[in-house]
């Protein structure tokens, strides 16, 4: 698994140029918009990018190659699981740093808190939870070319379902939002991220033993 770590490290390296250009966009939108956008930004960003490691593997029969390599196919899902997060986690880690070097200096203007820094990393998480655990079994499944136009449907479908849950909340009576609002508000922030962070893991771990049955299932 670490020669498989080494290959996607390398493959990113290969995209250095564009990395400082993604950071400079971050610091940018923090800096006129929200301080915490950074956060979110980098890290659906990165998630992305860290997918486009397995298009490199699948161009020109990569697979073939790869897999006459002493390479088991569940170690090399797995290995792209923990790569794409790893490399999620840090551009977060390296969005927050930003964002609250961006509310230190702007201590005049301050709109986001630290609590608020953390809420934003861990929606960031889920939100990245979710692009990964949808995104790894489709290219799999289908290939890079095919998956693109899968995920469109797929998140155009998730839109629409938020879309209409905020619209159930005008349906719904008052006092029940409000209700609902209040028990949000009042929840412990440790239990709420603890909840997220596990929701987010099970999300992760149900995917990539999907995708574990897919690779092996696949036949090159």
């Amino acid at each position: 698994m670490k020669g498989m770590f080494i290959k996607d490290i390398l493959l990113l390296k290969g995209q250095g140029r564009t990395l400082p250009v993604i950071v400079g966009c971050g610091i940018l939108l923090s800096v006129a918009m929200q301080q915490s956008t950074a956060i979110v930004y980098l890290g659906i960003i990165i998630s992305m990018l860290t997918l486009s490691t397995i298009s490199y593997d699948e161009h020109e029969n990569g697979y073939t190659f790869l897999f006459t390599l002493p390479v088991e196919r569940r170690k090399y899902v797995r290995e792209k699981y923990l790569f794409s997060l790893g490399c999620c986690i840090l551009a977060m880690l390296a969005g927050l740093i930003i964002s609250s070097v961006i509310v230190l200096v702007k201590a005049g203007s301050v709109t986001t808190s630290g609590k608020e820094l953390l809420e934003y990393f861990c929606g960031a998480f889920l939100a990245v939870s979710f692009i990964l655990a949808f995104s790894v079994p489709v290219r799999f499944r289908f290939g890079s070319e095919k998956s693109s136009v899968i995920m469109i449907i797929i998140f155009g479908i998730a839109a629409i379902g938020a879309l209409a849950v905020t619209r159930l909340k005008d349906l719904l009576p008052m006092k029940t939002v409000a209700a609902a609002i209040t028990a949000v508000e009042s929840a412990n922030d440790a239990v709420v991220a603890g909840v997220i962070l596990l929701f987010s893991l099970v999300l992760l771990l149900i995917s990539e033993q999907v995708s574990e049955r897919i690779m092996i299932r696949k036949e090159f």
